[in-house]
């Protein structure tokens, strides 16, 4: 009850924003309707007043509603189990039908009234709240014996269903909250490679797409994230090998880069374009997490997860070359498809170019590192972190042409990670530890102010870039 207590509020919070996002998006669209001739200049300021005053209302009342819906979903679910055992079966059936299809009603009814609308989020929401109340409760009263996590996922489906029909954003969120704690559920309390949480999240991101809601952009990808780090760990209590541990961070690294290809495909869309900045954000980020893993001599020779079995890394057998080359056939497929795309639409730039030989050179170095075994980790790990930084000072640049300063933020910050762990390699048994905790306090003095003042300069030249 508690996991669910902090769910639906997270749930309004994020549902309070709704409103003023709306007028965040008109705030940047005015002035080419402006420019355009669409809206007279001196009616734009009084536009942008209605609107935020109406946005305002609307988000508070749907705010007080929804934690109203959350309140009275509580106690309804507090009032079944204190009286469970005096209450006889179709009153408990009755009771608790009557009342999810209640809120169902009350939110149709709101819905066709558009002074009332503000109510129907928190009336899907308790309708939901109560088809999960449903589930649980009718397995106890018939003591259904069934794969606990099963209910989490029908009720998660519920869920969608009632988002896609309805349009929902509320329901959305606490649907994919739901699948979320479900995958967790199959993964961390039985072990499982839980690939079904894919076909789910792709329900859901079908939802988001068809109704424009590319703020749940965050949202979904962190699933997404967590999901990957559930499977990682998954495979790596698998496969113990210190090989394996290598070829598997290869492949993630080579599905997040497919992301952050596919983000700017999407940069080129004109429907899906809002949903590139947050794809290309965090597939960089768990990419370059990735990429940055690989820079370790440790790692590449095996030293690492080796499993007490000594020696070093194989090469790689045939099930992991043909898995990596598949994944490197997408990657190239997306650029080439990108490349031919930005030509035809006369889009293609100097960072493109760029952008294309880094790729090269990372591909060409995941392939060499196949047929490569671990006693040659250190001439390996030399070119995984010659790739590294210059896919970070690649990425600044790209950022600087996107206008994406989180972009610029992301590749000076993994430039200075980067840094920081080869200052660690290479000089924490070389030198006095005296010396070795000065000296770098002093380099990363340096470095933060050598970063920071190339960060704000390019920012400052960015339209409307924040230092």
């Amino acid at each position: 009850m508690f996991e669910l207590l902090i769910l639906l509020l997270i749930l309004a919070a994020s549902f309070g924003m709704r409103g003023r996002g709306f007028a965040r998006r008109l705030r940047r669209e005015l002035p080419k309707w402006v420019e355009a001739g669409l809206v007279a200049p001196e009616k734009a300021p009084l536009i942008l007043e209605q609107v935020a005053a109406a946005s305002q209302r609307r988000s508070l009342a749907s705010m007080f509603a929804i934690l109203g819906a959350l309140l009275i979903g509580i106690g309804a679910i507090t009032f079944f189990a204190a009286n469970w055992q005096t209450m006889p079966k179709i009153i408990k059936l009755l009771a608790l039908f009557g009342a999810m299809w209640a809120a169902f009603a009350a939110a149709t009814w709101s819905l066709r009234h558009e002074a009332r609308n503000w109510l129907s989020e928190s009336m899907l929401l308790l309708g939901v709240l109560l088809f999960g109340a449903n589930i649980m409760l009718i397995a106890q009263i018939y003591h259904i014996d069934a794969h606990y996590p099963d209910g989490v996922f029908v009720w998660s489906l519920g869920a969608l269903l009632v988002a896609w029909l309805l349009a929902s954003p509320a329901v959305f969120v606490a649907g994919l909250m739901l699948a979320m704690l479900w995958s967790g559920m199959e993964a961390f309390d039985f072990s499982r490679l839980h690939w079904p949480f894919l076909v789910v999240l792709a329900g859901f991101t079908f939802v988001a797409v068809r109704e424009g809601w590319s703020r749940f952009a965050h949202l979904l990808m962190i699933a997404l994230l967590l999901w990957s780090i559930s499977t990682y760990a998954y495979f790596i209590t698998e496969f113990r090998g210190g090989g394996s541990v290598v070829y598997l961070t290869q492949l993630y690294f080579l599905f997040y880069l497919t992301l952050f290809v596919s983000g700017l495909h999407l940069e080129l869309s004109t429907r899906l374009n809002e949903w590139a900045e947050t794809l290309r954000q965090y597939a960089a980020v768990a990419g370059l997490v990735a990429l940055w893993a690989l820079t370790f001599p440790d790692l590449l020779s095996a030293k690492l997860f080796i499993s007490g079995r000594g020696g070093v890394r194989p090469a790689a057998d045939i099930e992991w070359i043909t898995v990596t080359l598949l994944m490197l056939a997408v990657v190239i497929g997306l650029a080439l498809w990108h490349r031919q795309r930005t030509l035809s639409l006369n889009a293609r730039e100097t960072w493109h170019v760029w952008g294309q030989g880094v790729l090269g050179l990372i591909l060409t170095c995941l392939v060499v590192n196949l047929f490569v075994p671990g006693n040659h980790g250190s001439l390996m790990a030399i070119a995984f972190n010659a790739v590294f930084f210059t896919a970070t000072l690649w990425l600044i640049y790209a950022g600087t042409h996107l206008d994406s300063r989180h972009l610029v933020n992301l590749g000076f910050m993994f430039f200075a990670v980067g840094i920081l762990a080869r200052y660690f390699d290479l000089f924490w048994k070389l030198l006095d530890r005296s010396f070795f905790f000065m000296a770098g306090g002093l380099l990363l003095i340096a470095v933060a102010a050598i970063l920071d003042r190339k960060r704000r300069q390019m920012m400052a030249g960015m339209k409307g870039g924040e230092v």
